[in-house]
């Protein structure tokens, strides 16, 4: 080949100086090509001349080459490139038709655009994968306008789900979002939103929305300004979230914690708190102090001495003692001593004082009630001195001092630990609650609930037992299906979550009063749970007798001593106190007294196979009315 005269080697030169693949063709055989055809196709330049076109593409892309080439279209197209050693890449291709006397050629230019499609294509689908997260979340995101934030651009479908309204109404009218804030909140939501459109400052705040059926959701709203590099607002971008849960949730425990707060309140006890490192510095007293020593709760919690000052002088130093020694070793402060009211009169009182811990077995605070025993003490002490004339009436009060110890020492324990269990509940939330994530909350306000049934459960038991001993509690019977009602009473007895409950027998028909009953089975349930380990079975069963509905809970626990079978109905007998959580002693004395209010009674039985059966006879009406 002859080498090319001047003008041919200046367009020669030109070619290949080019970036893109060039070539000439006619009818797709290669007449020339420049050399970044060459390199992008991985041929040298003699091995691409005479080549067809064709053979530079993929199978896949031969029609739609053959049909660019054939019918001459000059507009660009992609097609899949063949290198030499086999490999592809994507190139942009634009073909021209070039007039030559009594020829048609066509000059083809081909750019690897490979890259750039896989970065479009990353880009799509990361789009695609940051709207799909933002549309999924459990919240409303939107945009809104750098300058006036209340100018909605775009909303998340979530927050059609959340007010009812279709996101084409946002779009539609971009102030439409203030016709759904409620009325009470709209002037104070819309001025602090001028407000942060001016200062740039961020938008927090909480309030309502009317859905479009009318429902009042609470919401949280979070915004930011959103600036470019040189700091010139771009948009606003926020976040919207429902906690019409969490505020439903914080009213009720607010209203828990204020009815718990007056029951405190209300004890004919000096309840009070005390930090973890000093028992004898109360940082908050109940109002009964003013009752029981004539100064009021601020007196008590305000001054430094006046703790110490109450304390009667013959018992101040052992019991200063003693509440240091309870401060250093963590163990409970019971003690009988005296105290001086303000108009110097002497009090007997009866302390109880628990450490209070956190999860993380680091005290919290001291927690005691101050009970006022003075009438007792005055009655031991006259009864001391009348001793060997009154023998029968100190027994009768030893007995009735016994019992009430008894009581108190249950009432102590299992009152206390719902009430340090809400108040410690109670004063997370109140001190952390807008700190901790929405899981610990709802934990906490579950803890609450469940610690508020448990002592509406001890409240609900003192008060039957106080009405059967007055006589004031009555049947009401009517026809009811025992094995029915004792299924019911299975599925809502939290405390058999770990065992394994069984109830048998098909429909047994009697005519009892069915709430006592149903007190029955579930004292006689708990009563298994609380002295069985977990995983042990229990069953339930009820059967017909002559006349009579039976009744019986049992387990294959460790069984009841025989030493205590006889015992165990009586009030305020709590078991073995070895059991983790020997209870008041008031659940099985109430099955027995309301089988007796059905003419029946209840017993331990012997149980095949070992473990506890506890049985109750519910004779029917006319045989109990007969009895």
């Amino acid at each position: 080949m002859e080498a090319p005269t001047g003008s041919e080697a200046f367009l020669r030169c030109l070619a290949d100086a080019a970036h893109e693949g060039f070539a000439i063709h006619e009818r797709g055989v290669i007449l020339e090509a420049n050399r970044a055809m060459s390199e992008l196709f991985g041929y040298e330049h003699d091995e691409l001349i005479g080549r067809n076109v064709l053979e530079l593409a993929a199978p896949e892309s031969w029609d739609i080459v053959t049909d660019q080439v054939t019918r001459g279209l000059e507009e660009p197209y992609e097609a899949i490139g063949l290198r030499k050693d086999g490999s592809t890449f994507v190139g942009e291709v634009a073909g021209k038709a070039v007039s030559s006397p009594g020829r048609t050629l066509r000059v083809t230019t081909v750019r690897d655009v490979t890259l750039e499609r896989q970065a479009e294509r990353q880009l799509r689908d990361a789009e695609a994968r940051y709207r799909t997260l933002v549309e999924q979340l459990p919240a409303s995101v939107f945009i809104s306008d750098a300058r006036d934030g209340s100018r909605v651009l775009y909303m998340s479908p979530n927050h059609e789900r959340i007010t009812g309204y279709s996101i084409d109404e946002y779009v539609r009218d971009p102030y439409f979002w203030r016709t759904t804030v409620h009325p009470d909140d709209r002037d104070w939501v819309t001025s602090e939103a001028g407000r942060t459109d001016t200062s740039g400052d961020p938008f927090s705040a909480e309030y309502r929305i009317v859905t479009k059926d009318g429902r009042v959701v609470w919401v949280r709203e979070h915004a930011v300004l959103v600036r470019d590099a040189t700091g010139e607002p771009i948009c606003w971008q926020g976040l919207m979230l429902d906690v019409t849960e969490q505020k439903l949730a914080e009213e009720q425990r607010l209203e828990a914690e204020a009815r718990y707060r007056s029951l405190l309140e209300q004890i004919p006890a000096v309840v009070f708190v005390c930090p973890p490192y000093d028992t004898s510095r109360p940082i908050w007293v109940s109002p009964y102090a003013e009752s029981l020593l004539e100064y009021t709760a601020a007196e008590m919690t305000e001054s430094t001495d006046v703790w110490d000052m109450v304390i009667h002088p013959e018992d101040r130093d052992w019991v200063l003692a003693e509440a240091e020694r309870t401060d250093q070793t963590g163990e409970p402060f019971v003690a009988d001593y005296r105290m001086l009211a303000k108009s110097g009169s002497t009090v007997w009182v009866r302390e109880h004082t628990l450490l209070v811990r956190g999860d993380d077995g680091e005290p919290k605070f001291w927690q005691g009630a101050l009970f006022d025993i003075t009438e007792i003490k005055r009655a031991e002490e006259g009864l001391e001195r009348a001793l060997s004339i009154e023998r029968e009436a100190s027994q009768r009060l030893q007995a009735l001092d016994e019992m009430k110890n008894t009581f108190l020492e249950a009432v102590s324990h299992d009152l206390r630990t719902p009430l340090t269990a809400i108040l410690g509940t109670s004063l997370t939330l109140d001190q952390h609650g807008s700190t901790i994530s929405k899981e610990e909350s709802e934990h906490l306000i579950h803890r609450l609930a469940a610690n508020s049934r448990k002592l509406d459960k001890l409240l609900s038991d003192l008060l039957d037992l106080d009405r059967l001993s007055r006589g004031i509690l009555e049947l009401k019977r009517r026809s009811v299906d025992v094995t029915a009602l004792a299924r019911q009473v299975v599925e809502g007895t939290e405390a058999l979550a770990d065992r394994t409950v069984e109830v048998e027998g098909n429909e047994v028909i009697g005519e009892i009063d069915p709430a006592k009953v149903e007190r029955i089975i579930e004292n006689l349930l708990t009563n298994a749970a609380r002295h069985t380990k977990p995983g042990t079975r229990i069953w339930v069963r009820a059967w017909r007798e002559p006349n009579a509905v039976l009744l019986a809970v049992e387990d294959d626990g460790s069984g009841v001593p025989a030493h205590l079978a006889s015992d165990v109905f009586k009030p305020f007998q709590r078991g073995e106190l070895s059991s983790p959580s020997p209870g008041i002693g008031i659940g099985l004395s109430l099955v027995a007294r309301f089988a007796e209010m059905h003419g029946g009674h209840a017993w331990v039985a012997e149980r095949d196979g070992g473990g506890a059966s506890f049985q109750v006879l519910l004779p029917d009406a006319s045989i109990s009315d007969e009895g």
